[in-house]
């Protein structure tokens, strides 16, 4: 028994070292999980940094490696100081492996400080991976030292890889040359790899004379670095603005190898040889998030809800399978979308094509993304298949006139003088026109609309289409205030019209409308659709029987939507039965 207590008792001791209190993973990582952890494991860092972590060990506090278990925000209250970044000075760099598994570390406001700015101070031979640092809203950290980074300040080599940095960093520093960098401050000498990074947050300098400021690297004095497959969308600040770069600078062109590297903007600095600027487009399509990821087995870039309107407007570090995104080649064309894996489609409006489908000749639309990269969608232009909920009703806007299905009844909608309801006037020709939003009827189900069209169709994305009260559009739009009205079937009430009361928040799809009502002065909140038909009888009713007749009805309005009679059974319409 006594044996077996002492195997226990040590087996315990293995798991925490004898100068921590932080305790060790069964590999030897130090978990930290509160800004008290952070704080001891950087206090033991910088101040005994060639001091083994227990006694026989060969492991120093410089070598140490660590994990972030969970986010953790080191608030001003907690008497920040220097301490508090991972090897802070130059003579004591940290040199282990630090696995942020994703988590963020929040960093307080703090000017003044005296030692250079970056949550690591001096690497060496480190490992930085899987973390995020960002500032808490509206802080900044102040330094009046030289070297500053997002992440790290000072390396002498070291990887960093699939890091984010959003944090505030500025510097009062006017003697030389600044060297502040979004991820990295100075690289110093040795080979420095930075991997699947991106810096988000805003670069400052009080000098009016100095400049060297870059996105990710402030400067590469000696040694090999390599930024590959890095996203700069920060800001950087300065007065002057000569040695400020968008990815970094170097003092040899061979010491700085920059790869598949993007930036959003280049206010206040020059392009990095080797970055591109990344066109609003491809940030907002998904092409940019896609680029980055490139070949990796691995996934560290994707992008949320792409093809919808509540988009990601950048890519984004992330493991998550609902952000991948896949390439989708279209067809006989030059043309290259991009999509979630199993996500919501690009619109086809975008290249003028009405309808996806998976294979040539395929029937199917297809309304969700491969979830295989590199599949190829075809065009057919020929059709456009619009679902009708149990609502009965939708909006439609088509850029070419098309066969109005059988089962479906299209209007024009015309909102009366008073601004208080909806006049509908039945379209009577056999097909709707190009350009023109109407209202469409029908049973819950999918209707084809058939065209007669050859070719590609091109049309404005940005341009609205009018037709009587309704407002259309090919890709998603804003309905205005007080004046828009959305269509939506409530609970125990027909389709109707509902004011939009609160600015930029109800979005109106590609190929729907809005209804614009110029007099709703009134403030009416929902507008009812009255429906205009023959005044004495309704061709082709269809009674029970599936007989068809043409008889003389009577109509009259019930619950605010005209009802027709025949042999005592009600009628919609379009001939529906109630």
């Amino acid at each position: 028994m006594k044996k077996l207590l002492s195997f226990i008792a040590l087996g315990l001791m293995a798991t925490m070292s004898a100068n921590a209190t932080i305790e060790q993973d069964t590999d030897g990582y130090f978990k930290i999980t509160s800004a008290a952890d952070w704080k001891e494991f950087a206090v033991n860092v910088n101040t005994k940094n060639t001091e083994a972590i227990s006694d026989g060990s060969e492991t120093t506090w410089a070598t140490a490696n660590a994990k972030l278990t969970a986010d953790i925000e080191i608030a001003t209250a907690q008497n920040f100081a220097a301490n508090y970044f991972i090897g802070h000075t130059t003579s004591n760099p940290y040199k282990g492996t630090f696995d942020g598994q994703g988590h963020t570390v929040t960093m307080p406001e703090k000017n003044g400080l005296t030692n250079m700015v970056g949550i690591f101070g001096a690497i060496d031979g480190a490992t930085i991976k899987n973390l995020r640092a960002v500032s808490a809203a509206g802080t900044k950290m102040e330094s009046n030292q030289q070297y500053n980074g997002g992440l790290v300040a000072y390396s002498t080599g070291g990887t960093i890889e699939n890091c984010y940095s959003a944090l505030n960093v500025s510097t009062t520093y006017s003697t030389n040359d600044l060297v502040v960098g979004g991820i990295l401050g100075r690289a110093h000498s040795g080979t420095t790899t930075i991997t699947n990074c991106m810096y988000a947050g805003t670069l400052s300098a009080t000098s009016e004379t100095k400049s060297g400021i870059c996105g990710m690297v402030g400067y590469v004095k000696d040694g090999t670095t390599t930024v590959s497959n890095c996203l700069y969308a920060g800001t950087i600040t300065s007065t002057t603005t000569t040695n400020n770069r968008t990815i970094s600078r170097a003092a040899n062109s061979t010491y700085l190898t920059v790869t598949n590297s993007y930036y959003t903007n280049n206010t206040n600095c020059t392009a990095t040889s080797g970055s591109t600027l990344a066109a609003e487009a491809d940030l907002l399509s998904g092409k940019i998030a896609y680029t980055l990821q490139g070949e990796q087995s691995t996934q560290y870039w994707g992008q949320s809800k792409l093809n919808t309107y509540k988009a990601a407007t950048l890519p984004e570090l992330t493991s998550a399978t609902a952000d991948k995104v896949v390439s989708l080649p279209v067809a006989n064309t030059q043309t290259t979308l991009y999509a979630n894996a199993g996500g919501a489609m690009p619109n086809p409006a975008k290249i003028g094509a009405l309808y996806w489908v998976t294979s040539q000749g395929g029937s199917e639309a297809q309304t969700t993304a491969p979830e295989t990269d590199k599949t190829t969608i075809y065009r057919n232009v020929k059709q456009y298949p619009l679902t009708i909920t149990s609502a009965g009703c939708s909006t439609l806007l088509l850029p070419v006139e098309a066969t109005i299905p059988d089962g479906v009844t299209a209007f024009t909608l015309e909102v009366n003088s008073e601004g208080t309801k909806i006049n509908a006037t039945k379209i009577t020709e056999t097909t709707i026109s190009a350009n023109t939003p109407v209202l469409i009827n029908a049973e819950a189900g999918t209707y084809i609309f058939k065209t007669s069209n050859e070719s590609a169709i091109s049309y404005d994305l940005t341009k609205e289409y009018t037709n009587g009260s309704l407002v259309g559009q090919y890709d998603y739009r804003y309905a205005p205030a007080n004046t828009g009205y959305v269509l939506q079937k409530k609970a125990g009430t027909d389709a109707a019209f509902y004011q939009v009361a609160t600015a930029n928040t109800i979005n109106v799809g590609p190929f729907r409308a809005y209804l614009k009502n110029s007099n709703a002065g009134g403030g009416t909140q929902s507008l009812e659709i009255v429906y205009d038909v023959q005044p004495t009888a309704i061709s082709a009713v269809t009674t029970d029987n599936g007989q068809q007749t043409t008889a003389k009805v009577a109509k009259f309005f019930k619950n605010g939507k005209l009802v027709i009679v025949k042999d005592g059974k009600e009628y919609n319409v379009i001939g529906q039965q109630f």
